[in-house]
């Protein structure tokens, strides 16, 4: 079950005066050898220990990351352009460390105050895969939601801390909550959802080494306010009633 208590009010930022010149740097300096262990990468289907714990340090994820939960709080511009730098190494690593270290903006934008002071916990690590559509569900229970269902190609999901799923409310829902058959985000954490190691042999595809991995979850448990409801598709037409 997640921790939910005793969740620090701000994390400390590694590197408080690093700069995105410097962080777009550190990735260039990179492409060498990404490009030299492609084949191997591609053999394994993400990229390996050694080169996340090169990311973890560089402070690569935490590009996006509210300040005030231990990330730099760059600009997107700055993120684009370290993906580029990593993508001209190897494409596959760029595009699987992509779409781990991108996901954050939907937790920072869209989740309340508590709900990203639990997430991105005592030390502010985080890195995410997500998946929307599918068939998955959400129950209540007491305090919280049990997810059941199943996400294939979760990009970035090897080194994940958490996953973002869309999933459907089943039976009733809280009173102050998404109803019944509504569709919404859900955040789980790590030691809640099985990683299948699936993924490969899609020479085709070009992404052999992308880490796009199905994702299981069977009676994951979330708190009540890791789930929300996805309005967002409602944003234009709410706007437009405004004016």
């Amino acid at each position: 079950m997640p921790q939910t208590t005793a969740a620090p009010a701000s994390i400390p930022v590694p590197e408080p005066n690093l700069t995105p010149r410097e962080i777009v740097a550190r990735a260039a300096a990179m492409r060498p050898a990404l490009l030299e262990r492609q084949a191997e990468t591609e053999e394994r289907t993400f990229y390996a220990e050694d080169t996340h714990r090169a990311f973890t340090d560089a402070g690569f994820y935490r590009i996006l990351q509210p300040r005030r939960f231990g990330g730099h709080e760059f600009d997107m511009p700055t993120y684009f352009r370290v993906v580029i730098e990593l993508a001209r190494g190897c494409p596959s690593t760029g595009w699987c460390f992509c779409l781990a270290g991108a996901h954050v903006l939907q937790v920072a934008s869209m989740y309340s105050e508590q709900a990203q002071r639990e997430i991105f916990g005592t030390d502010g690590h985080f890195a995410a895969g997500a998946r929307a559509g599918g068939t998955a569900t959400a129950r209540v229970v007491d305090g919280g939601y049990l997810l059941n269902g199943r996400w294939r190609y979760s990009s970035g999901v090897p080194y994940s801390a958490h996953h973002l799923v869309h999933v459907r409310i089943e039976g009733e829902g809280y009173a102050d909550g998404p109803a019944e058959g509504a569709i919404c985000w859900a955040v789980a954490p790590r030691d809640q959802y099985e990683i299948l190691w699936d993924w490969g042999g899609f020479n085709d595809l070009g992404l052999q080494a992308s880490g796009s991995n199905t994702v299981e979850m069977h009676d994951a448990f979330i708190p009540k306010h890791w789930l929300i409801l996805d309005d967002l598709r409602n944003f234009a037409r709410k706007e437009t009633d405004h004016r």
